[in-house]
């Protein structure tokens, strides 16, 4: 969500041409960005003892960074002041050709790295989940053969006390 917000605050920046509307975006752009970095640093305390995740985390530190940088620069292509027409046409002209080429294909990169991270962390819970349930199935089955283990003893010494009594 963070990146998404990040991306979209960006990239409509260029064509604000309200000094509140483009700080508004700027605000958003700031939060969006405060809380995917605060993201990042708490997936990365919880995966520490994971390999395949923080290698997959370098690249989306990678990716985040270069988004940053690129979103960072296409927020501030604010449009020339005065109204002309064909400056103003000519800053969105070169804002879209900018995000195209810079924002755009580091978004996709970074939402292919989200999107593997997300899948790998889905595919690790089914994988506990089915090791719980398996704990969980072995767990009865001790407890089962516990209870008609005790259950023998008791019978046994039962039937033994009832000899020597009546012997």
């Amino acid at each position: 969500y963070a990146t998404r917000m990040a991306q979209i605050q960006a990239s409509l920046a260029p064509l604000t041409d309200d000094p509140t509307t483009f700080q508004s975006r700027q605000e958003k752009y700031n939060n969006a960005v405060k809380e995917m970095d605060e993201n990042i640093v708490k997936y990365e305390k919880v995966i520490t003892d994971m390999p395949e995740f923080v290698e997959n985390l370098k690249h989306i530190k990678t990716d985040w960074e270069k988004f940053k940088q690129s979103s960072t620069q296409l927020l501030n292509m604010r449009p020339p002041a005065g109204g002309d027409v064909a400056a103003v046409a000519a800053h969105r002209e070169r804002a879209i050709e900018f995000y195209e080429t810079n924002v755009m294909p580091t978004s996709i990169s970074l939402g292919e790295d989200l999107a593997k991270i997300q899948k790998e962390a889905h595919e690790n819970s089914l994988e506990m989940l089915k090791k719980g349930e398996e704990d969980a199935n072995s767990s009865t089955r001790t407890m089962i053969i516990s209870c008609v283990a005790v259950g023998l003893i008791l019978i046994i010494t039962s039937l033994m006390l009832i000899k020597a009594i009546t012997n």
